[in-house]
Formats: C-alpha cells, structure tokens, sequence
C-alpha cells in the first residue's frame, strides 16, 4: 500500500505509515467502504418501498385525525435521505436528523409510559379507597344502574376487584412498553446514530450495533403485523393499513440492515 501524504510505499498494509506517521489508506478505504455500502442501501428499491410505506402509514394516521410530527418527519428525513443517494451522495446531515427524531420517539416514550404507571397507582389508590367506603357505594349504585343490567354488571366487576389489581394490570403493562422501547427503540437509535457517524469515522462496533438492531426490527414488525391483523379483525381499515404499513417498513429495514451492514449470522 502507498501513503497518501509522502508516498511511501510498502506490500504490508499499515494504518500509519511508518515513514511520516500519516494515515494510511487502509483507513481512507474503511471510510468509502461504509460509505459505498450505505449509497447502495439507500439506493435499493426496498429502501424507496420504506419510503412509501412510511408515507401511507403517516397519512393515513393523520387522514384519521391521528396527528404524529415524529411520524411525519421521520418521514420527510427518509425521503430526503433517499433523494441524495439518487444523486449519489450520502447525506449525513438528514441521518443524523432522522437519528434524532428516533431519540425524540424513545424519550418522548418512556415519559408517557412512567406517566401511565403514575396514573396507575393513582386509579389503584381511588379504587381501593371508593370500594372501601359501603355508604358511598350504595349511594353510587343507586344512582347509575337504573335497572340496566350491562351497567349493574361493570359496576360489580369494579367493585369486585381490587384496585390494586387492577393497578398492577397496568403497571405490567408500562413495564412491557418501557422493556421494548429501552431495549428495542434504544438499539435502533444508537444503530440510526452509529451509521451517520461511521461515513466519516467508522464505527468499529457498527456491525454488532446493526444485529442487535436487527433482531429488534424483526420484533417491532412481527408486532406491527399482529395489530394489523387485529384491526382488520375488528373492520378497522385505517388502523390495518397504518400498523401493516409500519410493520412492513420495520422487516424490510431489518433485511436492508442484513444485506449491507451485518451480512453475518444476527445475534441477539
């Protein structure tokens, strides 16, 4: 190999030339080596079909009412990306927006879910404290159920289980949502941070970042699927379109991510 800045040259590969102590082009080649291999994945047609999925998913949620400017945005930063590579550039300035957007999701994420667990110590607390007061429940009873047997069946259901049953039902289920957001939506974020800043300087761990990423990818859109299918059981057009859309673009991320990235066995 040749070094760039004396000229020195040598049949043994060397990170810094042992002449000047430049570097070498073995790394200059580690940079337009990831970058190629990200152009080529922005360029692939799967790349255009998460672009179109994204799009259908984000306007037929806000055709619905259902406003989402993370949706939205990630969105647009997708469809910039992948009209810089048409004219072959990578463009790392809209990666490092669409990684941030990703990071804004997780926070965003992990507020609501601690908030909802809040919310569910205060729902067990009321329950439990209502329940307790017989005065008041007769009271309550008298006064809602007027011979309507569905009312009179919830109102006895609410006052058959304890509150604080009903508060580790949700408390399971914020931790469940902050289990798949810390671990699932953390992974593809430091994946979507670790791509834009290998272009310049490659990140040695880039490929276990992508597998981890990987399996997670596959998990949100297996998931994605099965509440597509739920909404189409339920005859919720919009609510399949929107998830299948989504669950869509998650798997054929995850088969980008294994084509171009972490061609190896993924490790979860």
């Amino acid at each position: 190999m040749k070094c760039n800045h004396c000229d020195y040259e040598s049949e043994q590969e060397f990170k810094f030339c042992p002449l000047c102590g430049a570097a070498g082009v073995a790394e200059a080649t580690a940079q337009n080596t990831l970058g190629e291999k990200f152009l080529a994945a922005m360029k692939d047609r799967l790349f255009l079909a998460i672009c179109i999925l994204l799009t259908v998913s984000a306007g037929i949620a806000l055709f619905s009412g259902s406003f989402n400017i993370l949706s939205i945005l990630m969105t647009v930063f997708i469809w910039l990306i992948y009209a810089a590579s048409r004219k072959d550039t990578v463009d790392t300035n809209h990666m490092r927006n669409l990684s941030g957007t990703i990071y804004a999701e997780y926070v965003i994420n992990n507020v609501a879910y601690i908030l909802l667990g809040v919310c569910g110590v205060i729902v067990g607390l009321a329950l439990t404290t209502l329940t307790g007061n017989q005065t008041l429940m007769n009271s309550i009873k008298d006064q809602l159920i007027y011979d309507n047997p569905m009312v009179e069946m919830v109102f006895g259901m609410i006052t058959a289980v304890s509150g604080w049953l009903i508060a580790l039902v949700i408390l399971v289920a914020v931790a469940l949502g902050l289990t798949f957001n810390i671990l699932g939506l953390r992974k593809i974020h430091r994946l979507a941070k670790a791509a834009y800043q290998s272009v310049e300087n490659p990140d040695p761990q880039l490929v276990q970042k992508a597998q981890k990423a990987n399996t997670w990818l596959w998990v949100f859109g297996i998931l994605g699927a099965i509440g597509a299918v739920s909404s189409l059981s339920a005859f919720d057009i919009s609510g399949f379109l929107t998830s299948g859309s989504s669950a869509a673009a998650y798997i054929i991320a995850a088969l980008l991510v294994k084509k171009y990235i972490a061609p190896d066995e993924v490790k979860s």
